[in-house]
């Protein structure tokens, strides 16, 4: 098995610090998160110099809602974060439909517990 596409880190704070530095995202750019999540997902956003945007999450899943997603979105958002909270999956082939109105590719992560989306 070779490493060439695999990066291990010791937290997962770290690596998604990492992700969102290896990307074209630059100051003044937006990243689309859910209302609900742990404190590290902004903290690694605001490390990047780019503004988190909050989007309200489903009252039932405490994921992030898709429906309220799309009015978030402007020129300067370059990724959407999405999180399955609790392990409850949150609606992706619905997040998905609406990212391909601005230009991204998906990453998965896991982190033990933490299973994020983050569809740039």
């Amino acid at each position: 098995m070779t490493t060439n596409n695999y990066y291990f880190f010791f937290k997962g704070r770290v690596a998604l610090y990492a992700i969102l530095k290896s990307l074209e995202i630059k100051p003044g750019d937006e990243i689309i998160l859910p209302g609900f999540t742990c404190v590290v997902v902004p903290n690694a956003i605001l490390y990047c110099g780019v503004k988190p945007i909050y989007v309200d999450i489903d009252e039932n899943t405490f994921n992030i809602n898709p429906n309220l997603i799309e009015e978030k979105i402007n020129s300067k958002t370059k990724a959407i974060i999405v999180q399955h909270t609790f392990g409850i999956p949150a609606q992706m082939d619905k997040i998905i439909e609406i990212a391909k109105k601005i230009t991204c590719f998906s990453l998965k992560i896991h982190v033990m517990l933490l299973d994020l989306n983050i569809i740039i």
